[in-house]
């Protein structure tokens, strides 16, 4: 997905159950070249809105981004939900994040908690940048 007012960020890769290898990162602390993601709202091209970025799941040894944690909220709580890398804009003028779903099916992902991904560190960035040249493979 690309168009005039926003940046394609991801393209599609399968989905993935969460392992010790991946790493989560907090929105307010991911920078793009299209801007930085803190307060990103996550809409569908079809259903819009469908929560807010709370943060991505990265491998850093393959050098990829596995997911989003997206916050949805209700009347009386909020869940987070692991969405695979699938096409992505982000539209930097209206602070918005555009995944290539559906609204209802943001519910047939896992409900995930971020905390059950350790958190992307120094260490791994390291790992990212002096492992050699990223896995091609899935």
């Amino acid at each position: 997905m690309r168009g005039a007012e926003g940046t394609s960020i991801a393209s599609h890769f399968p989905m993935e159950r969460p392992n010790s290898a991946l790493r989560y990162v907090a929105a307010d602390r991911v920078d793009t070249p299209a801007g930085r993601l803190s307060g990103t709202r996550v809409v569908s091209p079809s259903s819009g809105t469908l929560g807010k970025l709370d943060g991505i799941v990265v491998d850093p040894i393959g050098r990829k981004l596995r997911g989003y944690v997206v916050e949805s909220t209700g009347w009386l709580s909020s869940r987070r939900y692991f969405i695979p890398p699938v096409l992505a804009r982000f539209d930097r003028a209206h602070g918005t994040l555009e995944l290539g779903v559906v609204g209802e099916d943001v519910y047939a992902f896992e409900e995930v908690d971020p905390t059950s991904f350790p958190p992307f560190s120094e260490d791994d960035l390291l790992t990212a940048l002096f492992r050699g040249q990223p896995d091609d493979g899935d």
